[in-house]
């Protein structure tokens, strides 16, 4: 888009670039979606006029079991990159009331049925859905915010005091290796609802001034460094990208609190086991013990370290 400006000349070369990139290839989709330009441009130009739009989700494209089924009339925000692809932030056209539900949808799995022309939002009002998409991405640390518009709008208005009455906190401890992972990524997150353990002694790490290091190192420990963040409820029991992050580390953190959390991950360990550890049994080349505790040790050492260290608490 630089170049196609003019502010970036052909033959000049880029000193920094981001490194991610789409996974959808625009020439393999739909016509008439909105990852090809052409219907892109359309929804720009009805998100910088505040014009409200009819989007019809593709029956065929995946889901996690929360999307529309049906056409939905919302007022189209923002077109963000994230991670793997481009989404769209809207709002629901919740009839009735000021404020709706805010989502976000990847492009590729959307079409653009109509533009409401008629039908147009004041700048403030656009500005006022802005602020709010952007208070949910910085609590929630992802695009996701749950289903209930009325939790969104107590959240994203919210002070600071009631914040940690409505955030819930998931505690976990970790190893060494993850540890130092988390106290370099300090931006996951606002440091308000972060907590992680202080270094064990002899650490030569140069703390930052304003790292929230205020939890108390468990020496001896396989997992010593306990990790606490307050994030929303719709993000803690079912935020796909959350559990991508931490139960990707799998057998290097110990997920204490919530329960259902850590219920959840036993149970995905236990499927894994299930299903990768059947053709190893099947073929005599390990026992069913010895495998569940290779595969994820964590699966039974979660239970009873949650006991032991938040007992007294």
């Amino acid at each position: 888009r630089l170049r196609w400006g003019g502010v970036l000349r052909e033959d000049e070369l880029l000193v920094r670039v981001f490194a991610n990139r789409s996974i959808v290839h625009p020439d393999l989709v739909r016509r008439d979606s909105l990852a090809v330009p052409e219907q892109a441009e359309k929804l720009e130009a009805a998100i910088a006029s505040g014009q409200r739009v009819l989007l019809e989700r593709f029956s065929d494209a995946a889901d996690h079991g929360e999307e529309p089924k049906q056409p939905i009339r919302v007022w189209p925000m923002q077109m963000q990159f994230h991670n793997i692809g481009w989404y769209l932030a809207f709002e629901d056209d919740a009839v009735g009331h000021e404020r709706g539900l805010i989502r976000t949808e990847r492009l590729d799995r959307l079409a653009l049925r109509q533009v409401d022309s008629g039908f147009r939002r004041t700048p403030e009002q656009r500005a006022d859905g802005v602020r709010r998409l952007s208070r949910l991405m910085e609590l929630s640390g992802g695009i996701y915010f749950g289903d209930d518009a009325a939790a969104q709008e107590q959240l994203s208005e919210a002070n600071a005091e009631e914040l940690g009455k409505l955030l819930t906190t998931v505690r976990f401890r970790c190893t060494l290796r993850v540890y130092r992972f988390l106290r370099e990524g300090l931006q996951r997150y606002p440091l308000s609802q972060m907590r992680l353990s202080r270094p064990l002694p002899g650490d030569r790490w140069r703390q930052p001034a304003k790292a929230p290091l205020v939890l108390e190192p468990i020496q001896g420990d396989t997992h010593p460094f306990p990790i606490e963040i307050d994030l929303p409820a719709w993000t803690v029991s079912r935020d796909v990208d959350f559990r991508r992050w931490l139960f990707g580390y799998g057998a290097d953190v110990v997920i204490e609190s919530p329960k259902d959390l850590l219920a959840e991950h036993q149970h995905r360990v236990r499927d894994i086991v299930t299903v990768q550890g059947s053709g190893l049994l099947s073929a005599n080349i390990v026992s069913a013990e010895p495998l569940t505790a290779a595969l994820f040790p964590v699966a039974s050492q979660a239970e009873t370290a949650c006991d032991e260290h938040t007992s007294g608490r």
